[in-house]
């Protein structure tokens, strides 16, 4: 059976139909970022997809899966600002909580593999370089 638009039980069918849909999509966001596991997922969703990032490419075809990519990104983004906004604030949070004990753990491990000839760590100086010895100009050396 074809969809006749100037129907009017054609239109209400149609609408049922998206009302039936949308509430399927709220549960399903609702669910997913009601739990950490399921706002990472989400976030790694939307990272994947570019939602946070400009799709260009120099190259058309790339450019062009890019912006189909993060398309699809922005419609997830837009169900979950609709309908988990709270949470996505919550996610927001995790993942940059998540980063920076990323990044405490490879700046720890870095520190502890760069030594000076005595064997003591290095520091970061005034403009985030990573110095060895402040006062001398060489002999730094990776620990074996």
């Amino acid at each position: 059976m074809t969809y006749n638009a100037a129907s009017r039980k054609d239109i209400r069918t149609a609408e049922k139909s998206q009302v039936m849909i949308s509430t399927i999509d709220r549960e399903v966001i609702a669910g997913l970022m009601s739990v950490p596991n399921g706002r990472h997922w989400i976030n790694e969703r939307l990272a994947e997809a570019g939602v946070f990032r400009d799709p260009f490419s120099p190259d058309a075809l790339v450019h062009a899966y890019q912006a189909g990519l993060r398309a699809i990104g922005v419609k997830l983004f837009n169900d979950v600002i609709l309908y988990a906004p709270d949470q996505f604030i919550q996610m927001i949070r995790e993942a940059h909580e998540r980063s920076a004990a990323d990044d405490a753990r490879i700046n720890a491990n870095r520190a502890s593999d760069i030594r000076d000839a005595d064997g003591n760590p290095g520091e970061y100086d005034e403009f985030g370089r990573w110095v060895v010895d402040p006062d001398a100009s060489e002999g730094a050396q990776p620990t074996q």
